[in-house]
């Protein structure tokens, strides 16, 4: 019952914001990824794709694929996710849930394998809340936990974007809930330790 009062009472908070505002932190959180030695040095980037008041990774996307980025999207199936190789923003789909996704092709998907190990791969996620441990709170579906916890991707380095409002005191959590290693907002990048 406490993730769900959480999450409501941050959707709304966030879907409170101005259009405006939610441009200028989106565009300083922007600044601070793209200015990490992490992301500099990074090979893959998997990067969900930004719906509604979330921070807004388009520009982000847009910018990595001018950087040479490898750039992966997620499409979701039934009781998973995947990721699929973009080269722009407006070859994809609206999902039946009404957010952009890339058609599955499969040449295009980040296959999990020994030779990804050789890469640096990062993983922007998205969430409603995170604390000063890493915990995540996400919408309550368990897509980005159970990608996580395939053989292959639990290396990857894990950033989650978030407004300054979303970083709460203690995030509840199971079992399965995996946490994330940086938390990038607009006035800070959260570095945790473990």
């Amino acid at each position: 019952m406490l993730k769900a009062k959480l999450r409501e009472a941050l959707k709304i908070k966030r879907n409170s914001l101005s259009d405006n505002e939610v441009i200028a932190m989106s565009e300083a959180i922007k600044g601070r990824i793209l200015g990490l030695d992490l992301y500099k040095s990074s090979s893959n980037i998997l990067s969900f794709i930004s719906f509604g008041k979330e921070v807004d990774t388009k520009e982000l996307i847009k910018s990595s694929i001018d950087y040479q980025k490898n750039i992966y999207a997620p499409r979701v199936a039934i009781n998973s996710m995947d990721f699929y190789k973009i080269s722009n923003l407006e070859n994809l789909v609206t999902s039946k849930f009404g957010v952009s996704e890339p058609k599955p092709d499969y040449n295009n998907l980040f296959i999990l394998n020994e030779e990804r190990l050789k890469e640096k791969t990062i993983m922007i996620i998205p969430g409603l809340a995170f604390d000063s441990m890493g915990n995540r709170l996400g919408y309550g579906k368990g897509y980005y936990d159970e990608y996580l916890s395939r053989e292959y991707a639990k290396d990857f380095t894990k950033i989650a974007l978030a407004y300054d409002f979303q970083i709460v005191d203690e995030v509840p959590t199971d079992e399965y809930d995996l946490p994330v290693d940086y938390i990038v907002t607009p006035s800070k990048v959260i570095t945790i330790h473990r």
